[in-house]
């Protein structure tokens, strides 16, 4: 009781002190915010997604040959109805990160990924991830080096039915200018982070 009295009594004397100052005008801050039941989860902790197999020759044609792409989504579930805010109104982005699972050291901007060396693996072939519109990601371990990618569910400001898509597409890659790749298998894994913006 003693605390809250010194307390009151302390703004009572600054208070006064300002009595006698002119007025210079006078200002309303308002504060907006919202609290959201839940966040949004990610729908599957693995996924796996198969791409077709082609012949060697296709991707020893020279200079960054590549495959046809396959299209995939990686979806985040429980998301709010109406989506996430901020106090303004317009949706938050989400920062996406993109690592080489299985191979900490590569850091690329052609979103290519190491071939994991299972056995009787293919040489040189990497994996490649593109966005929806076939721009190439960046491959990097660094928090800061997040991909310039707005997730909305179905292109709109709100999940449909609660889930928003990542769209991706992945494809084989191979630079025989470089070193010409050899035949077998190719497996490659990413780790893909999101965080609120």
């Amino acid at each position: 009781m003693k605390k809250l009295l010194a307390t009151t009594v302390g703004l009572l004397v600054c208070g006064s002190a300002f009595a006698n100052l002119p007025e210079i005008g006078q200002t309303v801050v308002t504060f907006n915010s919202h609290v959201n039941a839940t966040s949004c989860a990610v729908n599957s902790t693995t996924q796996e997604v198969s791409l077709p197999s082609t012949i060697l020759s296709e991707l020893n044609k020279g200079s960054a040959a590549t495959t046809n792409a396959t299209s995939f989504d990686v979806e985040l579930k429980n998301c709010p109805t109406g989506g996430y805010k901020k106090a303004n109104g317009s949706p938050y982005d989400i920062n996406v990160y993109i690592a080489d699972a299985t191979d900490v050291g590569n850091e690329n901007t052609k979103g290519l990924l190491t071939n994991t060396g299972v056995s009787d693996a293919a040489t040189h072939v990497f994996v490649q991830l593109l966005d929806k519109n076939d721009g190439l990601l960046s491959i990097s371990n660094a928090q800061d080096a997040a991909q310039s990618l707005t997730i909305l569910g179905n292109e709109t400001e709100s999940p449909v039915g609660n889930v928003i898509k990542l769209p991706l597409k992945a494809r084989l890659y191979a630079d025989s200018s470089v070193e010409p790749a050899t035949a077998g298998k190719v497996q490659a894994k990413a780790a893909i982070m999101f965080e609120y913006k």
